[in-house]
């Protein structure tokens, strides 16, 4: 749509005129009654061409035009007037009018042709604003000259590039911008466009301070206002010569062996530092090689198989292919090649790029073993994608679970394991997903409905994009049994623990009867000696088996979690201060871990000589639960640090800190003592990951802390 300004002081003609030019349907009209008028729609709206009567009241069509032509030298604009002096015609033009079309004659022939004119006008403009837009806008200088070589424009990069002004330009020789030496160049150019009508050549340029570039020039002869020009496209060669050099130092650098041949000839012509290296080839012996030189020369590893690859390439395309080569001194090893055609400097190659594979063929042999020996193995390997559903299962699970492939393929975790519901799986998943892996007792469903004990480890992993978790379940159904005997015998040696107990007990009160009546009937000194150190001996005896009353269960029951706070604030402390510091921390212990914090308290009081307060404090260092037990007394000197947990070894029965040690070892826990001697006892508990969570308390007592999120512990 071509949108019009019609600018005339009468309306008769106004109306007319709309109404003819918008019989062409591309054409819409807009009318002004005066300059001014026209001024202010030019101000508000945009039109693709102004029309105007020459003579108005106020300012006439000249002055309209050079008002115009003060902000816009491509707006189109045609003086349309009834007034034909030539001096009129000739004003016009030169203030930029596109032409001069006078009034008068049949309207619809007049008007006819002012919208031939409108179309022409319009049309051109658009070329211009088009042509000027490019040339101003091209990323290389441009230059149109006459035939004699004289500069009538450059574009603005033309100036960037040879440091000239626009006025300094325009004239110039064009010859002037090429070095001395190759200006015979220059002047042979010269003669092939005179009798072509572009022309391509390679020249140097040389810009106002004297710096010099090679540089290639497209020269086109065209007419310009009815006069042949020239205009040279300069395009800096600089970059193409450097990525010339660039492409051989690639050529040279990339991993990849490459060599190119003559597939006429048959010979290679090139071939990088990578190739040279792998074949084994010196500088100078490339040129003596032919296709299949290379190869072992066993059918179809041979001249003819590389000529037939070099063949295929040329009417189908690149070929791949595995292949077996030798190097220079009759070495084979294995390539993965591309043989591929290419234009190289306007001729036919062949391209052939070399991949040594043979480490590649060496560990994709070592993952068929360790596929075979997952297929094989006895456990059940599988891989879960991250909605539970099985993906992949060795054949272990066939043989164990009795369904076919086809069927586990495609089910779900919680399908064999009723105790994985879908909810479980999506804590689970984001155990995983935290902690990297986990550990799971549970049971699986045969296709018959038996429950077999399995132990499952599931590590979280990402393959070709997908994420998942790969598996491995373990047929735990003899460790089972062996436990419940385990546990049975454990029963039966308590048992016979208690009532050996019980026996040796009575015997010694027995015992204590009667040194009791020999103390009563005698009052000789050394006598009475021996029955204090008798009564002595035989009341360690009965500690010692009372104290094993208290152990007989070490490690018989499942450990359980257990909260710090109620553990601790329940110990006896005979007046010593207590502060706890653990708020809603759980650990994963044995059930006697009681018993660890009551030897401690009792070690504090019984050793520590004047103890008045024990704090407790728990911190998390990357993972792992610092647990901190310091009271005021004496402490302990450097040499007992690690010998107070040996068996035996105190004053009491020497048992209390050594199986305080084995209770916390149960579940991988462990105790130290790093306190230092005169400022107090320090005895530091590490707990690790898995086996510590903090929950949130029921009733939490004051500067217990804020409760944090549980983790996952080891068991469901």
């Amino acid at each position: 749509m071509i949108s019009i300004l019609y600018v005339d002081d009468e309306p008769g003609l106004l109306e007319i005129g709309k109404i003819f030019l918008e019989m062409n349907d591309d054409f819409s009209v807009d009318t002004a009654g005066s300059a001014e008028q026209a001024l202010q729609k030019l101000t508000d709206q945009r039109y693709d061409i102004v029309i105007s009567d020459y003579q108005m009241p106020g300012t006439d069509g000249i002055g309209l035009l050079k008002a115009i032509r003060g902000w816009s030298d491509s707006l189109p604009f045609i003086l349309f007037t009834g007034r034909g002096r030539e001096e009129v015609a000739i004003e016009a033009l030169n203030n930029g009018a596109d032409f001069y079309l006078q009034k008068g004659g049949a309207p619809e022939a007049q008007f006819t042709e002012l919208a031939h004119k409108v179309r022409q006008a319009v049309l051109r403009r658009r070329a211009e604003t088009k042509f000027s837009r490019i040339f101003n806008h091209a990323s290389d200088p441009i230059f149109i000259h006459d035939m004699e070589g004289r500069i009538i424009e450059a574009n603005q990069r033309a100036l960037d590039v040879f440091g000239y002004s626009h006025d300094e330009m325009i004239g110039m020789d064009v010859r002037s911008i090429h070095p001395e030496g190759d200006r015979h160049l220059s002047e042979e150019a010269f003669r092939r466009i005179g009798g072509n009508e572009q022309i391509i050549f390679e020249i140097r340029c040389i810009d106002r301070e004297g710096q010099t570039f090679p540089a290639e020039i497209s020269a086109s002869r065209f007419d310009l206002g009815g006069r042949q020009v020239i205009q040279g496209v300069v395009h800096d060669l600089s970059e193409r010569l450097e990525s010339e050099q660039t492409y051989r130092e690639i050529f040279n650098a990339t991993g990849e062996a490459i060599l190119v041949a003559d597939p006429e000839t048959g010979e290679y012509i090139d071939a990088n530092r990578s190739a040279r290296e792998m074949f084994g080839m010196g500088e100078g012996r490339i040129h003596n090689l032919r296709l299949g030189d290379l190869s072992t020369g066993t059918p179809p590893y041979d001249r003819e198989g590389v000529i037939g690859l070099a063949e295929r390439a040329h009417e189908k395309g690149p070929q791949v292919v595995v292949w077996h080569v030798r190097q220079r001194d009759g070495t084979p090893f294995w390539i993965e090649a591309t043989f591929r055609e290419a234009k190289l400097n306007g001729k036919r190659r062949v391209l052939f790029v070399a991949r040594d594979i043979s480490d590649r063929l060496r560990a994709d042999r070592a993952m068929r073993l360790v596929q075979y020996g997952v297929e094989q193995g006895r456990d059940i390997a599988c891989w879960l994608d991250s909605t539970g559903r099985i993906v992949y299962i060795n054949e272990a699970a066939f043989r164990l679970l009795r369904y076919s492939r086809e069927e586990l393929l495609g089910m779900h975790i919680w399908d064999i394991d009723p105790e994985f519901t879908p909810e479980e799986w999506g804590r689970h998943l984001a155990s995983i997903q935290k902690g990297g892996s986990i550990a799971v007792d549970s049971s699986f469903r045969t296709r018959h409905g038996l429950m077999i004990p399995m132990e499952i480890t599931c590590t979280h992993t990402s393959f070709e994009g997908e994420e998942g978790c790969f598996c491995f379940a373990r047929d735990v159904t003899e460790l089972k049994e062996s436990e419940i005997r385990l546990v049975q015998v454990n029963k039966k040696l308590n048992l016979l623990s208690s009532v050996t107990r019980h026996d040796i007990l009575n015997t010694l009160t027995v015992l204590h009867g009667y040194l009791e009546i020999i103390e009563d009937e005698t009052e000789e000194p050394a006598i009475l000696n021996y029955l204090k150190k008798s009564e002595e001996a035989a009341g360690a005896i009965r500690n010692q088996i009372e104290f094993t009353r208290t152990y007989q269960d070490l490690g018989v029951h499942a450990p359980v979690w257990q909260g710090l706070r109620p553990l601790l604030t329940r110990l006896r402390t005979d007046g010593v201060a207590l502060q706890v510091e653990c708020g809603g921390v759980e650990v994963y212990a044995d059930p006697l871990l009681r018993k660890v914090f009551e030897n401690l308290m009792d070690n504090s009081i019984r050793h520590g000589g004047h103890v008045t307060e024990v704090r407790v404090g728990c911190r998390d260092e990357e993972g792992t639960l610092i647990l901190t037990w310091e009271d005021n007394g004496t402490g302990i000197p450097p040499a007992e640090k690690e010998r107070i947990f040996a068996r035996g070894y105190g004053r009491n029965t020497g048992l209390g800190l050594y199986l305080a040690r084995e209770v916390l070892g149960i579940t991988g826990c462990g105790i130290i003592e790093e306190g230092e001697e005169g400022q107090g006892a320090r005895f530091v508990i590490s707990v690790p990951a898995g086996r510590h969570r903090r929950v949130r308390e029921q009733n939490p007592r004051p500067g217990s802390g804020d409760p944090l999120t549980p983790l996952s512990g080891p068991h469901r």
